[in-house]
């Protein structure tokens, strides 16, 4: 790290993907890594480049990835961080990616530009591959109104809570010395739903 707080980079390469010369950090270099200039090279590497992705601090980041996640019979939920709309990430060089893409990319393989990687579950923590796919934006939204959540509360068609049982949701955390997991298995739901009740990101309308 030099006195200005930068990272000392190593002597200039070509991109594996794009050719173009860049100077990867040295942190990088002795992770394993500083083959790519960007992650949009990372993700769209030649063929005899891919398999595992780059491996961050001794580890693969698909071994961080099914690391932090919970496999069930039906979805495998990111026990990780996550966006405000409940969907995984994990870090790569710095950059935040979303986990079920990666998932997604590990499983199929790159991504065009401008797709989205949707659930067939609506369980946004959720990254099995088997429930995911690919659509444009157009589709993400008819998506979203064909799976009832352009409607609140009660009204969406695949509601598994009541306004009562959401009014016990805050009480229960009011209260205190109960966590959202525990909250969840008491419900019936994920952690997802309980975190987004709590948070004010869905039933805004039940006080």
């Amino acid at each position: 790290m030099r006195k200005d707080g930068t990272r000392k980079s190593g002597e200039p390469r070509p991109c594996v993907t794009c050719g173009v010369s860049f100077a990867p950090r040295l942190d990088a270099l002795k992770e394993g890594n500083g083959r790519y200039c960007s992650l949009q090279c990372v993700r769209t590497r030649p063929a005899t480049e891919r398999g595992p992705w780059p491996r961050v601090k001794g580890r693969s980041l698909s071994h961080r990835l099914w690391k932090k996640t919970d496999r069930t019979e039906t979805c495998w939920v990111w026990r990780g961080g996550l966006t405000q709309a409940g969907y995984g990430t994990i870090s790569l060089e710095r950059k935040r990616l979303l986990v079920h893409r990666v998932s997604y990319e590990l499983a199929r393989g790159p991504i065009s530009d401008g797709l989205h990687v949707l659930h067939h579950c609506d369980n946004p923590p959720c990254l099995n591959p088997d429930h995911l796919f690919l659509g444009t934006q157009q589709d993400n939204v008819a998506d979203r109104v064909s799976k009832g959540r352009t409607a609140a509360g009660e009204r969406q068609h695949l509601a598994k809570l009541t306004e009562d049982q959401v009014r016990e949701i805050r009480r229960l955390w009011q209260q205190g010395g109960v966590s959202m997991a525990e909250m969840g298995r008491r419900f019936g739901v994920t952690v997802t739903p309980i975190w987004q009740i709590l948070s004010g990101k869905t039933w805004r309308h039940v006080s």
